[in-house]
């Protein structure tokens, strides 16, 4: 059995191409440009070995080296894992950081779903909303720190399966106390993020089929007390979920060809609530309760091809569709006491994106250490936002209907790998460099790299 599963590896490796890159790092996905800033979308699934798809899918860190990497965009976002196998068929990977290169669709990344501005939604007009140091207008400032995932992986004959764990949870606190007339005032911001994911990676003749569920619950609690104008807010979450499926079958297609098929869903749904007390005399609002409800859902189909030129070239395209669509409904609750809105009054908007996303690219050995490659994206479909806006009144019902069509949009990345031995370096080319290059008196030189990437592999398969 054990000659029949080795046998089975070195062929799908084969079919995978020099792509199957078995020492990897986000940096070296973002240089295919696999991940589009201008949709918010990670396409690593287009490419076999890439590391960003372990997130989406824990039972693909089978096709990886045990290794120690480190990634960087040089900012605030800053990421380093292990991946290590502690008994032969089960791999461990533990991971700190936020990827250069995210999404939102990263089933068990720690960023809030965009769903998730429904949070931002509750400012209610008035004199009575109260500016705050830490919470400012924006009451729902989104986390943007993945703290650590764990992802654990285990072979079984043809299938494996994956389990993907991640925790974030961001804070801060501030108190400001005043000696004359005594008082103290305080503000606090927690978020958090609990995600789990599974996975299972079956392998079928020359087919293989990866197959992932991804669940994760999001909590907010904010809150501000100022002392002097006794007032109170509290804004906090009653239920922030995400729901994610992932699916994608791959197959050789003749003696060059590795097509690629994905499809994935996405349904988020919660809402939050916006308490406000003051207790000063006289004032016009003493208590106010509002609750804003939101849903969304996220569609992707796509597909990618693999071509083998020669031994040491790859280029591929993919061909992407994706829709997303979220409603923020009516925000509902008490004022004074008085239910708001009035009876037979409601409001809901609902915006929807529909983008189409060609990317195409190559790798290339360069010589016997140095490897290029590149990719360029572009939305040749992009009909983001259209937003429908419906108020109704006992009198009537308005409708709004915003379309937007742009078919710009575009991302183009270069990147390089140096191999020496077990390290490897990758770095993508910071695309100004190229605008604004070396100068040689005077002038402000960019940065080489928009990302870099370094990597050491503990033993080779």
């Amino acid at each position: 059995m054990k000659i029949v599963n080795k046998t089975l590896w070195v062929f799908v490796a084969t079919i995978t191409f020099m792509v199957a890159a078995l020492e990897a790092t986000p940096t070296k996905t973002g240089g295919f440009g696999l991940y589009n800033p201008a949709t918010n979308f990670n396409e690593s699934w287009m490419i076999d070995g890439q590391l960003p798809y372990i997130d989406i899918n824990p039972a693909s860190m089978g096709a990886l080296n045990p290794q120690l990497y480190g990634d960087t965009d040089g900012a605030n976002q800053n990421e380093g894992g292990i991946m290590f196998k502690p008994v032969s068929n089960l791999f461990v990977g533990v991971f700190i950081g936020k990827p250069a290169y995210t999404s939102h669709l990263n089933a068990i990344s720690g960023d809030f779903s965009p769903y998730y501005t429904i949070l931002g939604t509750i400012n209610p007009a008035g004199s009575f909303m109260v500016a705050d140091p830490v919470l400012g207008t924006n009451n729902a400032p989104a986390l943007n720190t993945r703290n650590i995932s764990a992802i654990f992986q285990m072979s079984m004959g043809n299938m494996n399966l994956g389990l993907g764990l991640n925790y974030a949870r961001t804070s801060r606190f501030i108190e400001t106390i005043i000696t004359l007339p005594a008082s103290t005032n305080t503000s606090s911001k927690i978020n958090s993020n609990l995600g789990i994911v599974l996975g299972a990676d079956i392998k079928t003749g020359n087919m293989n089929i990866d197959a992932s569920v991804a669940y994760k619950n999001s909590g907010i609690n904010n809150s501000v007390k100022l002392a002097a104008s006794k007032e109170e807010i509290t804004l906090a979450d009653k239920g922030l979920k995400d729901l994610n499926a992932d699916v994608r079958i791959s197959t050789k297609l003749g003696g060059n060809n590795l097509l690629h098929g994905a499809i994935g869903f996405s349904l988020t749904g919660g809402s939050a609530e916006y308490k406000y007390t003051n207790t000063t005399a006289g004032a016009l609002v003493k208590n106010a309760t509002l609750t804003s409800d939101s849903g969304g859902m996220d569609i992707k189909l796509g597909v990618s091809d693999e071509m083998r030129i020669d031994e040491k070239l790859m280029s591929f395209f993919g061909l992407v569709y994706n829709r997303t669509s979220k409603t923020i409904a009516n925000i509902t609750g008490t004022i004074n006491g008085t239910t708001t809105p009035a009876a037979g009054n409601s409001s809901s908007t609902d915006t929807i994106g529909n983008v189409v996303t060609l990317i195409l690219g190559l790798e290339a050995n360069l010589s016997e250490n140095w490897m290029g490659r590149f990719g360029i994206g572009s939305n040749i479909w992009n009909n983001t936002p259209k937003t429908i806006t419906t108020t109704k009144t006992t009198a009537s019902t308005t409708t709004v209907t915003d379309s937007t069509f742009n078919d710009a949009g575009s991302n183009i990345a270069f990147g390089l790998s140096y191999k020496l031995s077990n390290f490897s370096l990758d770095w993508n080319i910071n695309k100004a460099l190229l605008v604004n290059g070396p100068n040689f008196i005077g002038g402000t030189m960019p940065g080489m790299a928009a990302s870099f990437g370094v990597n050491y592999a503990f033993d080779k398969k």
